[in-house]
């Protein structure tokens, strides 16, 4: 029977295992050498018994180990995928750069340039709300667009402008997708004398400056509707405190034809903009009437 020796490694084993073993990724060599012990002891004859409480350890700090080596494994993994991922969109956002820059299907701006040309646009945006003669709004007020002052006309999509105030009804004529003209109808007894309580159209600020204090002439191309059409109708070009034109009567043919009237719009003494109005109404004597608009003209007259 072997004698019965109790090996020793001449130090406290959890300050060998927790310095030596758990200090180092290499768990199966460690425990290996536990083994070796154990063959060479018995080799010559004798048992070695190493201490329960080292085999424990040596058990429980390799199960540690591999669990921590397996999820650093995994992390690890995880780390790779991740950084392959950032690697492929970095070259492929490198390669579509280069073919951008290559082809000319985009532009790449710098921050360099970026700001100062944002900053333009939106100072170019804001100069060109706050000139005037740039109302440009689809259906706003009626503008010269600093063009020709001596004849501005308001004729086809223009003529969205027109505002259906009061007691009226404002319906558009379309010829394709184009407005051709305005059906202007109201009943009887529905609208008031002031000008901006009827159907009309407003002027901004660069028409009552280029027209203050000038004679303008007024023409208005129109016809009865049908059915219901209005034996006449009436034209008042309002300048606010100013004063008005007063009410233009008109008798209406069964045909479109211009009619017209001179006014001298009074010079500006206020401050205040866009209150002149251009305002048509049907003569509605009973029931509901209604005019055709085709055009409206104003022309500026020389002195």
């Amino acid at each position: 029977m072997p004698k019965m020796v109790d090996v020793t490694l001449g130090f406290p084993a959890q300050n060998f295992f927790r310095d030596f073993v758990i200090g180092t990724e290499e768990i199966d060599e460690h425990c290996h050498f536990i083994v070796m012990i154990e063959k060479i002891s018995r080799k010559k004859g004798v048992r070695a018994n190493v201490s329960r409480a080292q085999c424990f350890y040596v058990k429980v700090v390799r199960l540690s180990r591999v669990h921590q080596a397996l999820s650093a494994q995994k992390r690890s993994n995880a780390l790779n995928k991740i950084d392959s991922m950032r690697l492929s969109l970095a070259y492929n956002a490198a390669k579509r750069e280069n073919a951008v820059k290559v082809q000319g299907t985009n532009y790449c701006m710098s921050d360099l340039f970026f700001y100062p040309v944002a900053l333009l646009a939106a100072l170019a945006i804001i100069a060109g709300a706050a000139l005037p003669g740039r109302d440009r709004l689809a259906c706003g007020s009626v503008s010269g667009a600093g063009t020709n002052y001596q004849n501005v006309e308001v004729v086809g999509d223009d003529l969205c402008r027109m505002v259906a105030a009061g007691q009226s009804d404002i319906d558009r004529v379309m010829t394709g997708e184009e407005i051709s003209s305005l059906i202007v109808t109201a009943g009887a007894g529905m609208l008031g004398d002031r000008p901006e309580r009827n159907p009309h159209f407003r002027l901004a600020a660069d028409l009552e400056q280029q027209f203050a204090g000038r004679r303008v002439r007024v023409t208005v191309e129109a016809k009865p509707t049908q059915p219901r059409g209005a034996l006449a109708f009436e034209m008042n070009y309002s300048a606010g405190q100013e004063g008005n034109s007063g009410w233009q009567l008109f008798n209406l043919t069964p045909e479109y034809r211009p009619y017209s009237f001179v006014w001298n719009v009074p010079p500006r003494e206020g401050t205040e903009q866009a209150i002149d109005y251009l305002s048509i109404r049907p003569i509605v004597p009973e029931g509901t009437r209604g005019v055709e608009i085709r055009s409206v003209r104003f022309e500026r007259l020389p002195d």
